[in-house]
């Protein structure tokens, strides 16, 4: 198949295009070439921004697009004015942030989405889900039944220039004991990049529409941490969420994938169905250390504690809760 690939040269688009060449496919970039750019040789890059340069797309014909970074609505506009008669299926990389909140565990597809209070043109905390909801609803409106939408939930594994999941192997790798919050049995989003973008070329070579939640099936926080443990042979120390809502310790920014209050995970059965696969934990688990190892990744990463503040709060638990 002749695809175009929207961005490809960071993390899930880079890990697409690999996934899309091992397929045999002919792949074509339009990006900016600010991120990496000499990570595909081979391919085809057509330079440019998605706002203001897409009219470089014109003449051409693809079997499908890739829209990996669609983020706000008048980002959309150009390029599927511009490809709506030029590709046979436009697949659409959204998230499950465009769930309205306080929906509870296994949302499916149909469940209610979040709506936009104020066109402020930022992306942020605020308005990434109800933007997403909009550039959907724009793809699906350009496309009809040639339109494929999918939403992942938090996307890990090597090369994540986030870094949050990668902070919990990194965090064992060091040897322990590693600072967790109880609450372990709280579900799970993650999903392994390779296997998302394993996904997203089947849905594409099979010409499947429809819209898709993709994440880990069935997954907890506790099920990470094991898998961190198993990988590593490191201990941890298992902390009352309260305390450190009270230490004053932030969910997600310094203990990535926590929460103190259950966070809405998406029903994965559709896209199951649909032929979605998913490696073992551990295996990505021991991918991300042998990544971050080749990287020279270590503590303090962009996303996680710091090992001196870990230590503090752990010496500061021990001190509380350690018998007489």
């Amino acid at each position: 198949m002749n695809l175009l690939v929207i961005g490809g040269t960071q993390f899930v688009g880079k890990h697409l295009t690999e996934a899309l060449l091992a397929g045999g496919h002919s792949v074509t970039h339009f990006n900016r070439g600010q991120t990496n750019p000499e990570a595909f040789p081979g391919v085809e890059t057509i330079q440019g921004d998605r706002n203001t340069d897409a009219d470089r797309l014109a003449g051409r014909q693809w079997d499908a697009v890739f829209d990996v970074c669609g983020y706000l609505p008048k980002s959309m506009t150009p390029a599927l004015e511009v490809l709506k008669d030029s590709v046979d299926r436009y697949l659409f990389v959204s998230t499950i942030s465009v769930y309205a909140a306080d929906q509870g565990d296994d949302l499916p597809e149909d469940s209610a989405l979040a709506e936009l209070e104020e066109d402020t043109g930022v992306v942020d905390g605020s308005t990434y889900g109800a933007y997403k909801v909009i550039c959907e609803n724009m793809v699906r409106e350009a496309m009809g039944d040639r339109a494929t939408i999918v939403r992942p939930g938090l996307i890990v594994g090597p090369g994540d220039h986030t870094q949050r999941f990668t902070y919990w192997p990194v965090a064992f790798s060091e040897g322990g004991p590693v600072m967790v919050p109880n609450g372990l049995d709280r579900r799970l989003t993650s999903l392994d990049v390779r296997d998302f973008a394993a996904f997203m070329r089947h849905l594409v070579e099979q010409g499947t529409s429809g819209t898709f939640n993709v994440d880990r099936a069935g997954k907890t926080f506790g099920d990470l941490i094991a898998a961190c443990e198993e990988v590593t042979g490191a201990s941890k120390v298992v902390v009352d969420e309260e305390w450190l809502v009270a230490q004053e310790v932030k969910p997600w920014a310094e203990l990535p994938c926590w929460a103190p209050q259950p966070l809405g995970v998406p029903n994965v059965e559709r896209a199951v169905a649909a032929g979605l696969t998913e490696r073992p934990l551990a295996s990505t688990v021991q991918d991300v250390i042998a990544d971050a190892k080749a990287c020279g990744l270590a503590r303090p990463l962009k996303a996680g504690l710091a090992s001196d503040k870990e230590k503090e709060l752990l010496a500061r638990w021990d001190a509380t809760h350690s018998s007489p």
